[in-house]
This record gives C-alpha cells, sequence and structure tokens, in this order.
C-alpha cells in the first residue's frame, strides 16, 4: 500500500542573477496515513520551503513529490488547487485572518471556496471550532480574539474540509510559552481525534519530542543555507507575500461572488413573495366582487309577505307578518295598490287591512311593489299595537 505522501529526491533552488541559491539538495521522506511527524533543524536550513513543495504550493527543481503514489504535479494548475484546498491544510506562524470577518466566517472559507453551501460550510466551520474549544466565540471578530484564539481559528480553518494532510509551519513561533504549549497538545489531540496525517514544523524541542517521529533536514543542507541565509529570506519573503497575496485575492473573489449569489437568491425570493401576495390580492378582491354581486342579486330578487297592517304613517306602513314578525314597508316606489280588488292609492290603505304585498330590498329598505289590501269591514283599526317596543324586522 502506497504511503500518503512521499518525497523523493526533491531539488530546490532559486536563481539571484546568474548564481543558483541551492535550498534542498535531494530531499525524500514518507508518510502514512494518520501518521504524525514533526521536521526539526536549524533556522534557514529550508523547513518552510520544503512544506511548501510538499503542499504543493511550489514545484520542486528536481524530484518527485507524490499522494497515494501519483505525481501531485502531474496535475493541471486548476487540479492541483482543488487537490490542496480539499486534501491539505496549512497552519502558518501568521493566522491570517480576514479582519472584518466572524471566527465562523473565517474557518468557513475553504468550504465556501470549496463550493459547499453557505449552510453547510457554517456548519461544518462551528463544528472545527467546537472541536478547538471556541465553540463560545464564533462570533468574535479577529481582533476581540487572543493570539492563542486567533491561531485555533486559523487551525479550525485548516481543518474545516477534514483534510488528509496537515502541514503545520512554526504554529506556535508567535505566542507565549504557556499559549503554545496549549496548541501543541490540542495539535496532538486532533491527531488523535480526527487520524488526519500532520507534519509540524518546530524549534521546540518538547513538542519535537511528542510527536511519533521526528525528522531532520541534512545538516551539510543547513550550512549550504546559512551562506545565503539574506537570498533565501528575501525569496521566501517574496514567494510568501506573492502567494498571501494570491489567497487573498482569491478568498475575497470567491467571497464577493457568494455574496453576490446570496443577494440574487434573496432578491428572488423577494420578488416570489411580492408576487404571491399580489395574486393573492388579486384573488380576495375577485372573491370579494363576487360576493358582493351575490349580495346585491339577493337584496333586488322580488320577495313577498302577507299580515295586517297595524300603522300608517305618510309613506311607511307597519305591518304584523302572519308569523308575527313586525315589519316596515316603504310606499314610496310602489307601482300598484289595489283595496278589495279594485284599483286605488296608498292613501287607502287602512289599519286593520289585511295586506299581501311584493318587495325589493333596497339599500337596506323593504320597498313595496304592489299591493293587494282587504278590508276587514271598519276604517279604524279595532286594537292598538301589541308591542310598540319591538323592533321591525328585515326579511331575508
Amino acid at each position: 500500500m502506497a504511503p500518503l505522501v512521499e518525497a523523493r529526491g526533491v531539488h530546490k533552488s532559486y536563481w539571484l542573477g546568474e548564481k543558483e541559491i541551492h535550498v534542498l539538495r535531494g530531499a525524500s521522506f514518507s508518510l502514512n496515513g494518520g501518521e504524525m511527524a514533526s521536521l526539526v533543524g536549524p533556522s534557514g536550513v529550508g523547513k518552510s520551503t520544503f512544506l511548501h513543495v510538499i503542499g504543493t504550493l511550489d514545484p520542486p527543481t528536481a524530484g518527485e513529490v507524490l499522494f497515494d503514489g501519483q505525481s501531485a504535479f502531474s496535475m493541471s494548475e486548476e487540479q492541483l488547487a482543488g487537490f490542496r484546498n480539499s486534501s491539505i491544510g496549512f497552519v502558518f506562524q501568521f493566522h491570517y485572518l480576514l479582519p472584518e470577518f466572524t471566527a465562523l466566517q473565517n474557518a468557513a472559507m475553504p468550504g465556501l471556496i470549496h463550493r459547499l453551501s453557505k449552510e453547510k460550510a457554517e456548519a461544518q466551520a462551528k463544528e472545527m471550532l467546537e472541536i478547538v474549544g471556541l465553540g463560545h466565540r464564533l462570533d468574535h471578530k479577529p481582533g476581540e480574539l487572543s493570539g492563542g484564539e486567533q491561531q485555533r481559528v486559523a487551525l479550525a480553518r485548516a481543518l474545516v474540509l477534514k483534510p488528509r494532510l496537515l502541514l503545520a509551519d512554526e504554529p506556535t513561533g508567535n505566542l507565549d510559552e504557556a499559549t503554545g504549549e496549549g496548541i501543541h497538545q490540542l495539535l496532538v489531540e486532533l491527531n488523535q481525534r480526527l487520524g488526519i496525517a500532520a507534519i509540524v514544523v518546530t524549534h521546540n524541542p518538547r513538542l519535537a519530542e511528542r510527536m511519533p517521529r521526528r525528522l531532520r533536514l541534512p545538516d551539510e543542507q543547513a550550512k549550504a543555507e546559512k551562506a545565503q541565509k539574506d537570498v533565501e529570506d528575501a525569496q521566501r519573503a517574496l514567494a510568501d507575500a506573492q502567494a498571501k497575496l494570491r489567497g487573498q485575492r482569491q478568498i475575497a473573489r470567491q467571497a464577493q461572488q457568494e455574496a453576490q449569489r446570496l443577494n440574487q437568491e434573496a432578491q428572488r425570493e423577494t420578488q416570489d413573495q411580492q408576487q404571491q401576495a399580489l395574486q393573492y390580492q388579486d384573488q380576495q378582491s375577485q372573491q370579494q366582487h363576487q360576493l358582493n354581486q351575490e349580495r346585491a342579486q339577493s337584496w333586488t330578487q322580488e320577495q313577498t309577505l302577507s299580515g295586517r297592517v297595524v300603522r300608517k304613517s305618510g309613506d311607511q306602513l307597519r305591518v304584523r307578518t302572519e308569523d308575527q314578525g313586525v315589519m316596515n314597508l316603504d310606499l314610496s316606489g310602489t307601482t300598484a295598490v289595489s283595496v278589495d280588488g279594485r284599483a286605488a292609492t296608498a292613501d287607502q290603505i287602512q289599519p286593520g287591512s289585511d295586506v299581501r304585498a311584493s318587495y325589493q330590498m333596497i339599500d337596506g329598505k323593504a320597498k313595496a311593489l304592489k299591493i293587494d289590501v282587504t278590508s276587514n269591514g271598519s276604517q279604524q283599526d279595532q286594537y292598538q299595537e301589541q308591542n310598540q317596543q319591538q323592533q321591525p324586522s328585515t326579511p331575508h
């Protein structure tokens, strides 16, 4: 079974004018999945350069870097970038957190770049921040965190996609001893808990001793590098600055694109809601219009009643109907009146007469259309209204 990562005779050199500066000279090693190793050596030996080559950030001048037996640098630039984002996590001496974003948003960035949904990326970031002990600091920005907390956010960001390999370049170099010890212990716990292979560059002998394996670059390489330390520092600083700038620009572009996508989705959702609201209003208006028409139609339908006249005052006629209800009839629009079968006028209707009338409800009033009156042999009502306080009922 092939190791997770393997370096075979890796050389790395830079040119300064016409002079070639050698940094790595035939470095070889292998690391299995889930294995953890420290990388030690004097300053200037090329440890950071070695990590950059192993992490596929910088191709070797000669030699091979293999993952699962396959040459990493045989991939296209786009394929290599996708592989690096999903399979390798990086932690540097400086945290490189974006100051305008919260801990949760910083840790979720690799997920967003990997085309995960915002919800899933933040869910994985929250899980990893809780694992590194920052579940209570999700909404805090880098400026509100201590140095150790900032480095824990950087570690959560490196592990949010659960890469198979973690490369840590002096992760405690800017921290005090006590805080650095906490980060060291956390790295060991994460390796045991998550099974992620790791290479940790360190000058701390206690951290190096905790690792199952300890790697050291050859002393003669360190001697050669010391002679050109100033050149290497300048080259490395320039390469790191360029890589940092490229990374920040890429992250910013991805974040801007994600924000634009979310804004477009929100606009579409708002438009859909507005359209639904308009459709609902149209439906309600149509239903109300139909109801009004039905009511108007029911009010204007001709209806009939039978009863006895109990009072007549001007154009108003009070009638006690056969079901003992009392109502008023408006005579102002009456088109036909008959008394005992003979044509008559409304003035000839007397209390005590039996009446049969047709009417329409208009504006809440019973408008009489036709009235047939039968006299009871007396022009005067023989009885007084039984219940003057009873309110007139409105027929339906």
